[in-house]
């Protein structure tokens, strides 16, 4: 009953790391495919156009402050 158990435990495991892998990997594909096709812009700076993101309030290649 305990090996059963064990086994089914580990088969659940397996499988919820698979399920993990396609939906990653599938999430990854999609963005990959919106770049490529040009429906995701890459945020840039205004000052110096270097391509960086919203998250900083610095540019990380010239330093100024990015506007919200």
């Amino acid at each position: 009953m305990v090996l059963a158990l064990a086994s089914a435990s580990i088969l659940f495991r397996d499988f919820l790391e698979g399920l993990f892998v396609v939906a990653i990997g599938s999430m990854l594909v999609h963005a990959a495919f919106r770049l490529v096709t040009g429906r995701t812009k890459p945020y840039r700076c205004p000052n110096c156009h270097g391509v960086t993101s919203r998250g900083y309030a610095n540019c990380r290649h010239c330093g100024s402050p990015i506007s919200q």
